[in-house]
């Protein structure tokens, strides 16, 4: 889609203040990152999440290989690392591994939020839905993410695509400006 940057990203959760099965945590730095990348191209930036019920990080870890989990813990959870274990296992002959998984995402609900709303929640929400500030050393661990209400946060993809049938002018502005997504 011409005009607009899209970023799907795993969802997890550590926060209190919002359900673990209405939770989705995203990288402050990937909020940043892409607030930078909207004012260097003047188009806005959008996140387009998909929630699957009860799909957690421990049930999909269960498909990964022992030794690759054991790789990626000894080398600390390096990003290179991650993008070359994830490479690995999207081969063909590691599909049917995954296969279960895929088949739940049929049982999914693609979600949306603007990097511009994205920002305002993280600036008003700051104490309440980043866990990493609240805890002492934890940054150390960890990157630092946002957590974002899925129902209450972002906005239904069908949000999305009536948005699409205004004038593209409007699309802009008011996704820029994060009013309604």
């Amino acid at each position: 889609m011409a005009g607009f940057q899209v970023s799907i990203y795993g969802r997890f959760w550590l926060s209190t203040e919002v359900e673990p099965e209405d939770c989705f945590g995203l990288a402050t730095y990937k909020i940043y990152s892409a607030l930078q990348r909207q004012r260097e191209d003047g188009f806005p930036y959008v996140f387009f999440v998909l929630s699957v019920p009860h799909l957690t990080s421990e049930s999909v870890a269960e498909y990964v290989p022992e030794d690759l989990a054991w790789l990626l813990a000894v080398l600390k959870g390096s990003r290179l690392v991650e993008e070359v274990i994830a490479d690995y296992l999207g081969r063909p002959e590691h599909q049917g591994r995954f296969r279960g998984l895929l088949e739940r995402m049929s049982e999914g609900e693609f979600r949306v939020i603007s990097a511009t709303k994205a920002e305002r929640l993280l600036h008003q929400l700051l104490f309440d839905r980043v866990y990493a500030i609240r805890v002492p050393r934890f940054v150390q661990a960890t990157q630092v993410n946002m957590h974002f209400s899925l129902s209450q946060d972002l906005a239904p993809l069908e949000r999305f695509l009536d948005l699409l049938n205004s004038p593209l002018y409007v699309v802009n502005v008011r996704l820029y400006e994060g009013e309604i997504i």
